[in-house]
């Protein structure tokens, strides 16, 4: 049986997942993936990420596809090899949409590198740094009241979440 470790974080509000797939031969293989959140950007900047699906038959079986090659935001984020990974995570019964983009550790010659959480950490951390060079007008989440707004709207903490103005004006009178 392989085993599964699942590492959650997020940096700049955008969350991120790494994954390490153990095998049964002790190999170690390594993912990591960002998740877009409708909330956090434009409609017009999250129309283009909302790929349309496209309708592909492999060894028989009908499939879905997205070209998510053809995204330019997707493109310029800083990905290990480039994106390799792209799905939808919400957006059913009218609640707000999810895009989930990634890449893997798995092309020719990753096999001869040690990799580790600590690394695919930082590389998460500069793929979403990338993708605000793209998109600079990423809405932050408040950790106090759970809104979005953008950066300039928001303070953010030691521990890289971040507080709206509001929320912070709260905070600090009870402090006081």
């Amino acid at each position: 049986m392989d085993k599964v470790t699942t590492y959650r974080g997020s940096h700049r509000s955008i969350s991120f997942e790494i994954k390490r797939f153990d095998d049964y031969r002790g190999n170690k293989k390594w993912t990591f993936y960002l998740y877009l959140k409708e909330l956090q950007f434009s409609k017009e900047v999250f129309k283009k990420l909302w790929l349309k699906p496209r309708w592909y038959t492999f060894g028989g079986k009908k499939t879905i596809v997205y070209d998510y090659c053809k995204c330019d935001i997707i493109n310029a984020i800083d990905f290990h090899g480039g994106c390799t990974w792209y799905s939808k995570e919400a957006g059913y019964d009218k609640e707000s949409k999810c895009v989930k983009v990634g890449c893997d550790y798995s092309h020719l010659y990753d096999d001869i590198y040690i990799y580790s959480e600590n690394i695919l950490e930082f590389d998460a951390k500069r793929a979403i740094d990338s993708l605000y060079i793209a998109v600079p007008d990423i809405k932050k989440w408040c950790w106090h009241c759970g809104d979005y707004g953008i950066e300039g709207y928001v303070e953010p903490r030691n521990d890289g979440n971040y507080i709206c103005s509001q929320c912070w004006e709260k905070v600090d009178k009870k402090n006081e």
